[in-house]
């Protein structure tokens, strides 16, 4: 672990320079968001956020969240940010599966378990297989 988490600029030409010293602590995982560092803490069992303009030691971290065990990773999130692209498959257009292709033309294809398959007169929809019934002639 490390006793600092550190930063530079997007293009990495401005000069390395510490974001805030850690004092008993050994931090793990690091997310961004909004304008904030949050990483996990090891040693002292949370979670822990600073802004992300503090520089040296003058900044205290603040406790975000505080775990009884061992944080080993972390993920940071807002539920304000709206994604432009919407999953064709929450309209459930399938019978079983689907798949979302990420393309526009066809956004998704259904798709069927073992012993059944997609029926060809209506391809979001499965159909027990020929050959699963008796053979059903297959090979």
């Amino acid at each position: 672990g490390t006793d600092r988490i550190m930063g530079v600029d997007y293009d990495g030409l401005a000069e390395v320079q510490t974001i805030i010293q850690l004092s008993n602590s050994q931090g793990f995982s690091l997310a961004i968001l909004d304008k904030y560092f949050y990483w996990s803490d090891w040693q002292q069992e949370m979670i822990g956020r600073v802004p992300m303009d503090s520089t040296g030691d003058s900044v205290s971290p603040e406790t975000v969240v505080r775990a009884y065990g061992v944080i080993m990773d972390i993920v940071a999130f807002s539920d304000d940010i709206t994604l432009a692209r919407t999953n064709p498959c929450s309209v459930n257009p399938c019978s079983h599966f689907c798949f979302a292709t990420g393309d526009v033309v066809t956004p998704y294809v259904c798709g069927c378990p073992d012993g059944v398959e997609l029926d060809l007169n209506n391809p979001t929809s499965c159909e027990t297989s020929k050959c699963a019934v008796d053979n059903g002639g297959c090979p």
